[in-house]
């Protein structure tokens, strides 16, 4: 049975510290290509779980693409505190 991808984000808002590790991922059938992007720029482009430390806040996208159909979530990250480094 082949399975559509279905993008997996923690919520529709992410509420973060600048720098920290923000994820998403997709079920379906493999192989499938993930995606995380900010204003039409692709920021990571893989084939595993997308991770990546973000220190914009907005809106981002994460778009989940195999032979069986394209999915897209969308959440806006806000940040709740300063990293200090």
């Amino acid at each position: 049975m082949t399975v559509p991808p279905r993008v997996l984000v923690p919520a529709p808002v992410v509420r973060s510290l600048p720098g920290y590790e923000v994820t998403c991922s997709a079920t379906g059938s493999p192989p499938i290509y993930l995606a995380l992007m900010r204003d039409n720029t692709v920021l990571v482009n893989t084939t595993t779980p997308a991770r990546v430390r973000l220190y914009t806040e907005g809106n981002y996208t994460c778009v989940a693409t195999s032979r069986y159909g394209t999915n897209t979530s969308n959440f806006v990250l806000s940040f709740v505190g300063r990293c200090l480094v």
